[in-house]
């Protein structure tokens, strides 16, 4: 559930109490901005997904479950009252964009297979063979690293290393054989995702856009994809 592609920090961190969020939401739309939000409070965490300053996807994760767009807006309204809710803003490239939604929908398959006995090469031809839609992340301890492998159809589309430190966390790309000779070196953790298909008919009606887009609706029609 809500696993997506780093991209390049634009904000960071910017909380509720000194940040209004329908401005900032009115600012990338102006912007044609294409990325996403990642909102994060005692009461759950969300994502808005925005392609050229519009919103294609919605999700947050409550204590009360997940709930996605015209519901999940309502629910990240409430959420950014509260002045402790942080907000990251992420630029992705346009061609990413279509795909982070989808990443939305992953689900757990594998969990915490010790690289020890589970080859990382060949878990990829596996998948590949299964035209496996998702990713499989490579936890690191010492320095706490997490390598991220996105596939689509069994081809890999992305590669990136995430570093986290006391301060801050970090990704970057990160070449795909460079990775899988590092969970042949270091002790580590791999845990697997899919993505199921989801289709939705349900339209998004942003509540804050401006510049007259107030009743544009905007329907989604996911793709049907493989499942392991």
């Amino acid at each position: 559930m809500i696993k997506l592609p780093y991209g390049k920090p634009i904000y960071q961190r910017l909380y509720t109490r000194f940040t209004s969020f329908p401005e900032l939401m009115a600012f990338l739309e102006q912007e044609a901005f294409t990325g996403y939000l990642e909102l994060e409070s005692w009461e759950g965490s969300g994502k808005v997904i925005l392609k050229e300053g519009i919103i294609t996807h919605v999700v947050i994760k409550t204590i009360e479950g997940v709930f996605e767009d015209n519901v999940a807006l309502e629910k990240i309204y409430k959420q950014v009252e509260h002045p402790e809710c942080s907000i990251d803003v992420y630029e992705l490239p346009e061609v990413f964009t279509d795909l982070v939604k989808e990443f939305c929908h992953a689900e757990l398959m594998y969990y915490r297979l010790d690289n020890r006995f589970t080859d990382l090469e060949k878990m990829l031809e596996k998948l590949k063979s299964q035209k496996h839609y998702g990713l499989i992340e490579v936890e690191f301890e010492k320095p706490r690293q997490t390598g991220i492998i996105y596939l689509q159809n069994g081809r890999v589309i992305k590669t990136q290393m995430v570093t986290e430190t006391p301060k801050k966390t970090y990704a970057r790309d990160y070449p795909l054989k460079r990775l899988v000779k590092l969970s042949a070196e270091r002790a580590g953790i791999i845990n697997v995702y899919r993505v199921k298909a989801k289709i939705t008919k349900e339209p998004i009606q942003p509540p804050f856009m401006t510049k007259g887009k107030e009743a544009e609706i905007l329907y989604r029609a996911d793709t049907a994809h493989v499942d392991v």
